[in-house]
């Protein structure tokens, strides 16, 4: 099953503005996603999962306006809010197979993949300007199931439309790395789905197996006594 951690927080300067941004933690089986988001990409993202899901949400932790809201002790509250939104939300399969919820993965995915080619100076970062042309080949992000490297997300873009000199440009190399992705991670959470189907059918026939043999044993204490 899936299972997700806030791990801390940090407030972010730009200029005269400020924001804070959650990290946390998300595992999948062996797998690890380490992330880091600001509250309004958060609650975004529970407005796409609001818009398509069928089950009931857990409510997700409300704004506060003000400069209160930088204080350490409500960051904290939230922090833990969050938290446990979260944890509630992965019980729900739907929201564990949606477009939004795997799209927040493959996002931090990519720009993390960009992030460590901008170092070794194959790509741009994401706050770099595409160059006018580019010969590169596009670069396969790595299986979000096979691999667990530190991944980090932010509220902006990273994503280049600038086109290679091959056949096919690096975003839709991109895309098309993502449409895979989604599809095994679909693939696994009907698998984690189907299982708990069956764990919840095989408890019922031993709770009903149990009953039997409660019953059986309450008749033959009755016959023991009426024999003495």
């Amino acid at each position: 099953p899936w299972t997700i951690t806030f791990t801390g927080f940090r407030t972010v300067s730009s200029g005269s503005t400020h924001h804070t941004e959650f990290d946390f933690t998300v595992m999948y089986g062996p797998k690890k996603w380490k992330l880091h988001q600001r509250y309004s990409s958060l609650l975004l993202f529970h407005k796409k999962i609001a818009q398509t899901a069928t089950s009931q949400l857990p409510p997700f932790p409300p704004k506060k306006w003000g400069k209160g809201r930088f204080q350490e002790k409500f960051v904290e509250r939230r922090r833990r809010d969050l938290e446990r939104y979260f944890v509630a939300l992965l019980e729900l399969t739907e929201v564990c197979t949606s477009t939004a919820w795997l799209s927040l993965l493959n996002e931090a995915y990519e720009k993390e993949d960009n992030r460590v080619h901008s170092v070794r100076g194959e790509s741009s970062s994401s706050v770099a300007e595409p160059s006018s042309s580019s010969n590169a080949s596009p670069v396969a992000v790595a299986d979000p199931l096979s691999a667990s490297p530190t991944a980090t997300t932010s509220d902006t873009a990273s994503d280049s439309d600038t086109p290679s000199a091959g056949p096919a440009s690096p975003s839709q190399g991109r895309d098309r790395d993502r449409r895979e992705r989604e599809a095994l991670l679909r693939s696994r959470c009907s698998e984690l789905e189907n299982a708990r189907d069956e764990l919840a059918e095989l408890q019922q026939i031993q709770k009903r197996r149990m009953s039997v043999g409660v019953e059986r044993i309450a008749v033959l204490q009755q016959r023991v006594r009426t024999l003495e």
